[in-house]
């Protein structure tokens, strides 16, 4: 379950054409926000920012999947 959660988590990321489709201008996704800084307004600068925090988002994400995942491998120690 918890391979499932981070593998959709991950490709979700990037995933921007059917919320693009399905949504409003005035609710948009950090992917979205990404590409139109880059496409549309040029500001490489925040797009830059914002892709940083997507990539520091993922990476909690992925530390934090990986904790829960080495905290439940871990054998009880008798008493």
């Amino acid at each position: 379950m918890v391979s499932g959660f981070s593998l959709v988590f991950i490709m979700s990321l990037g995933f921007y054409i059917t919320p693009a489709i399905l949504g409003s201008p005035q609710q948009s996704l950090i992917s979205q926000l990404i590409a139109t800084r880059v496409t549309d307004l040029l500001d490489f600068g925040s797009a830059s920012a914002l892709g940083v925090v997507l990539l520091v988002l993922a990476l909690l994400v992925l530390a934090g999947v990986a904790f829960v995942t080495t905290m439940s491998r871990r054998e009880p120690k008798n008493a």
